[in-house]
């Protein structure tokens, strides 16, 4: 919440081409959020003592986005319509989205894909917000190209990172044990792992 805060703040200095800049924001949460979960997977066993600051400023980063393109939504918005409409708009479907992302996360991806295939997932959710942009309002970006470019690419990058979800977790956490994972299993509820100690002579 302090860094959307943080975000907040900051947005009153975004001044024009609000719509380049929503775009920009929303590929960069993409990105960002999509590789969280695997990045913290591969700091704690890798470099230890930097978890705490990895953690720390990845929170900040995507929370800090999160809360520029809140205060963007609406400004371009009221360009069409007036300010006290676009304000409601923007709300009512930023609450509305919390309360279906706080319900399905529990239920549904966490159970069927795991932690790091359901950060992919939900990343594909703001890449395909930005491509819809991009070709909505394509008349009035100036690089149009450049950014449905970047759009696809990361949009296949998220989907294959998502499809090989599997494997970059089997990664992530051989490296989390110091002893051989001979069986994992995904409940609704937890991740389960048994591990083997090698035979020592």
């Amino acid at each position: 919440m302090c860094a959307m805060g943080v975000g907040s703040f900051l947005s009153r200095f975004i001044g024009d081409d609000l719509i380049s800049r929503f775009i920009q924001v929303e590929i960069a949460i993409s990105v960002i959020g999509g590789i969280c979960s695997l990045t913290l997977f591969l700091v704690f066993p890798l470099v230890n003592a930097l978890y705490n600051a990895v953690m720390y400023s990845l929170i900040l980063i995507i929370g800090t986005l999160v809360g520029l393109e809140i205060p963007i939504l609406p400004k371009i918005l009221s360009q069409r319509e007036g300010t006290r409409r676009s304000i409601a708009n923007v709300m009512s479907l930023d609450y509305l989205g919390a309360l279906i992302e706080s319900v399905s996360f529990p239920l549904l991806l966490l159970p069927q894909l795991g932690l790091i295939r359901s950060s992919f997932a939900i990343s594909l959710i703001n890449i395909l917000t930005a491509i819809v942009n991009v070709v909505y309002f394509r008349p009035h970006l100036k690089r149009y190209p450049l950014y449905l470019g970047s759009c696809v690419m990361v949009l296949v990058a998220l989907i294959a990172f998502t499809v090989a979800g599997t494997r970059l977790s089997s990664f992530a956490e051989h490296h989390l044990y110091f002893d051989q994972v001979i069986y994992e299993e995904q409940s609704p509820y937890q991740h389960i792992v048994v591990t083997k100690s090698p035979q020592r002579p």
